[in-house]
């Protein structure tokens, strides 16, 4: 079968959004003296040799996408076993970029000593932003891949699987949340640490993942069960979740951290414990976002484009 050329172009845009992210994360590594005295406003950050290194290393862990995107986009062609093998070798490529980060991290830990560390720590800090790139990369892959394998399955509704794991995601990732902060202490003893975190704190953060979740969960629900439109769910879908987290964390880190830390270091402790919680299933949101983002460019690859020759029809 034809391969679309809605799906080539999106996996151009992605080589090129990957490209972009390692020259700007190169570059900015390049450039931290200057960007560390404009965002820190101390000394000039000076990275040691090992520091370097242990950077480009981790760099160079996002090549393997890369490859994917070009490959994918010099296709012509599509099979249902073509796409079930694109299919899982995506996030092959992206989660292991993920599992590589491990090991080069713990021995860099090793290698380096703690102000290396420091000038390692900073440097994350400062290239972080540019990796949304990658990740934006990584979902117009996904989306591309989900358009190809309803293409080649035209009498399967690939769709619906989509949003249940969307439902099914955002829930657990809810759940799992109000249970870390519920009973953050008795987890916290579990690890041989003596943590307690006031009420008044735990209702805070409920809050926040009340706000944080329980649109984005709405929205799947009603996807699955009703119907929302294509764009609904391109749309909404990243601004529910993404936008809200940021608002949110942005809020925490400049606002209500400074009530907590007025309360000493234990309630920080303990805080910082219980908010980190959740992070163990946060594999579980990220795949439920992507999932229905997915559902979406499928909805709108079949209302606007002719399956025959892949053209608008």
């Amino acid at each position: 079968m034809q391969k679309s050329n809605a799906t080539i172009r999106l996996s151009k845009i992605a080589w090129i959004l990957i490209a972009v992210c390692l020259g700007l994360q190169i570059l900015m590594t390049v450039l931290s003296a200057p960007l560390g005295m404009l965002v820190y406003r101390d000394e000039p950050l000076r990275l040691s040799a090992g520091t370097l290194t242990m950077a480009m290393i981790l760099y160079l862990t996002e090549a393997p996408l890369l490859v994917y995107a070009i490959w994918q986009s010099r296709q012509t062609t599509v099979t249902h076993q073509s796409a079930v093998r694109s299919a899982i070798l995506l996030p092959v490529c992206y989660f292991g970029q993920s599992l590589l980060c491990y090991p080069v991290t713990f021995i860099g830990y090793r290698m380096l000593d703690n102000s290396s560390m420091f000038q390692y720590s900073r440097l994350m800090n400062l290239v972080q932003p540019v990796f949304y790139l990658y990740l934006a990369a990584f979902i117009l892959l996904a989306c591309a891949e989900a358009i190809e394998y309803q293409m080649t399955v035209p009498k399967k509704d690939a769709i619906k699987p989509l949003t249940l794991f969307a439902v099914v995601g955002s829930s657990f990732y809810l759940a799992v949340r109000c249970i870390g902060i519920l009973c953050a202490e008795p987890i916290a003893s579990l690890m041989h640490r003596n943590l307690m975190l006031p009420m008044k704190w735990k209702l805070a953060l409920l809050l926040f993942a009340a706000v944080e979740l329980v649109p984005f969960a709405i929205l799947a629900i009603i996807s699955h069960f009703s119907h929302t439109s294509a764009m609904t769910k391109l749309i909404a879908a990243p601004a529910l979740y993404y936008g809200i987290m940021w608002i949110c964390t942005a809020f925490q880190t400049f606002f209500i951290q400074r009530f907590v830390n007025v309360e000493g270091v234990e309630t920080v402790a303990a805080y910082v414990h219980t908010e980190s919680l959740g992070e163990i299933a946060n594999v579980c949101m990220f795949v439920a976002v992507v999932c229905l983002i997915c559902a979406g460019a499928m909805e709108f690859h079949q209302k606007k484009i002719a399956p025959s020759d892949g053209e608008p029809s």
